[in-house]
């Protein structure tokens, strides 16, 4: 009886919605009010929990609350800017790292776009979050993807997970006024765990860490003068951690040229100082994303 009755209120949502698909995907919060409509429509009619969706080619077991934009369509006429860049960047036969992979849609996208011959490493510490990953692998059939229930950070040891019950894919090693239970993790360098091995994309979305991530990353960087970051930048997460955005922007712009993906008009664009980043960020709360380019030396 309740699943017939969240698989209605799931049908009623993307109903709503799916007239609006393009511009919910972007972002309602583009809209001034929209935001507050939209939150709304998720927090009464999307049922928490678990459900299965088919998305862009793949068929996966997701957070619902966690994916809603997965409820209105099935990519098959729209995705965001963020999964056609991660697409672009990618060839065959190249190795991937994706950092807080969640339940894995950006995982399986990697296996798809670099091929029998390539790599993929999928790192995710939540283990609740890391039995959906393993599930949505298994279920793809590709034989070419790691799984690593680690957390990335600047040491090798343990951590705080901080546990956002409404959407456990926000888990963050930073502190928020949403998340008072946490839990120990293991954690893991990128310098400690890859020695010698080409790395050609990361993309990390880790919820303000990758500022810890980029500060045990630093062999890596320099081992890998072509590498390709499609990498989070999110204002409040940093500050749970203690840094700012100059901190973290100063480390990036040491190292690459930067774009900011653009989620009002899905375009990537230019910026070269942290006050044109700053400005440009989608969310003042919230994550926007990056594609970082090695500078030429």
């Amino acid at each position: 009886m309740n699943k017939s009755i969240n698989d209605l209120r799931v049908k009623m949502f993307a109903y709503l919605l799916r007239p609006f698909e393009t511009m919910a995907i972007r972002g309602m919060h583009d809209i001034p009010g929209m935001n507050i409509v939209y939150r709304g429509l998720v927090r009464y009619l999307v049922p928490g929990g678990i459900g299965t969706v088919k998305y862009d080619g793949f068929t996966l077991d997701i957070y619902r609350r966690g994916c809603p934009r997965m409820l209105i369509g099935d990519g098959s006429k729209y995705l965001p800017a963020e999964a056609l860049s991660f697409k672009s960047l990618i060839e065959p036969g190249m190795t991937v790292l994706n950092i807080g992979a969640a339940v894995g849609y950006y995982t399986l996208i990697a296996a798809r776009q670099t091929g029998p011959e390539g790599k993929v490493y999928a790192f995710e510490p939540f283990p609740e979050t890391f039995n959906l990953l393993k599930k949505n692998i298994e279920r793809s059939g590709y034989k070419n993807i790691v799984i690593i229930n680690k957390a990335v950070t600047d040491a090798v040891g343990f951590a705080k997970l901080y546990l956002l019950d409404t959407n456990p894919q926000a888990n963050s090693l930073s502190k928020s006024r949403e998340s008072i239970k946490y839990i120990d993790v293991p954690t893991i360098t990128l310098d400690s765990f890859f020695s010698d091995e080409k790395i050609d994309v990361i993309r990390s979305v880790a919820e303000g860490s990758e500022i810890l991530i980029l500060q045990g990353m630093r062999n890596v960087i320099k081992n890998n003068p072509d590498l390709i970051m499609q990498i989070e930048v999110d204002p409040s997460s940093l500050e749970g951690l203690g840094y700012s955005l100059e901190e973290y922007m100063d480390i990036l712009l040491e190292n690459f040229d930067i774009k900011v993906i653009k989620h009002k008009t899905d375009t990537i664009e230019t910026y070269k100082s942290i006050k044109q980043i700053r400005e440009s960020l989608t969310y003042k709360y919230g994550g926007t994303q990056l594609v970082c380019t090695r500078k030429m030396i």
